[in-house]
C-alpha cells in the first residue's frame, strides 16, 4: 500500500492546521508525520502524545535517546521473524 506524503497543502482539511504547525515549528513536513496525515486522527494522536512526552523530566536529549532506542527495539522486533524463518530453511 503506498500512501501520499502530504504537505499542508495537499492534506486532508482535518490535518492541515497540525501539518501547517509542525512545518513552521521544522521548516518542513517529515515523511513520516506527512504519511499519518492520510488519517487525520492518527496525526493529532501522535502529536497529542509528542507533546505529552515532550511535558516529562527528560532532557531534550534524553528524550531522543529513548526514541532512538524504542525504534532500534521495534525494528528489531520486526525482523525476528525473517531470521526465524531463515534459519529453519537452513
Amino acid at each position: 500500500m503506498n500512501l501520499p506524503i502530504h504537505t499542508a497543502e495537499s492534506a486532508p482539511e482535518e490535518a492541515r492546521k497540525l501539518l501547517s504547525g509542525i512545518s513552521s515549528a521544522l521548516g518542513f513536513v517529515p515523511n513520516m508525520i506527512g504519511g499519518m496525515a492520510n488519517a487525520p486522527a492518527l496525526l493529532e494522536g501522535y502529536t497529542t502524545l509528542s507533546g505529552i512526552f515532550d511535558k516529562t523530566s527528560f532532557s531534550a536529549t534524553e528524550r531522543q535517546v529513548i526514541l532512538l532506542t524504542t525504534s532500534r527495539f521495534v525494528e528489531q522486533l520486526h525482523q525476528s521473524p525473517a531470521r526465524f524463518a531463515r534459519r529453519r530453511r537452513l
